[in-house]
């Protein structure tokens, strides 16, 4: 009685893992692959269609971080990513600051505030609505169910 029991247990720990496993595998393919290929890749000299031209090992990296172009573009970017994280967390606090205050126009700013939420949910509606519309919405077509 307990063989049964625990080989049921077992199907269903494995359960979980099998239907994630096909997200995982897009996943992989998708993102970890290109990632390491490029990794793979930046030890190599390739031509313009991206074949393997030459092993050249870490010159690719020699070069680029002693390229003044490069270490400026960084510090640029660097400076940008301050300015954009810096600017958002105060603009974010002013808009908080002024949400959470009961004035004269509160009302207005929440429905400004919210706006954006709800139409987005209205134009997903309307495109589901022209989807699923009866006699000649796409999905019933591709579906058959006209």
């Amino acid at each position: 009685m307990q063989k049964v029991k625990r080989g049921r247990k077992k199907k269903n720990l494995l359960l979980p893992y099998l239907l994630l496993l096909p997200c995982l595998i897009l996943f992989f393919l998708f993102c970890y692959f290109p990632f390491l290929r490029t990794i793979y890749l930046s030890f190599f000299l390739t031509d313009i269609n991206g074949d393997i031209a030459a092993f050249v090992g870490f010159d690719n990296f020699k070069r680029i971080l002693t390229s003044s172009g490069f270490l400026n573009s960084l510090m640029i970017s660097f400076k940008f990513a301050g300015m954009v994280c810096i600017s958002s967390v105060l603009l974010g606090g002013i808009l908080a600051l002024i949400a959470n205050e009961k004035g004269r126009f509160s009302r207005v700013y929440e429905v400004m505030f919210s706006l954006p939420m709800a139409v987005a949910s209205v134009s997903a509606a309307a495109i589901w609505m022209v989807l699923m519309a009866q006699g000649r919405g796409v999905l019933n077509w591709l579906l058959h169910l006209n």
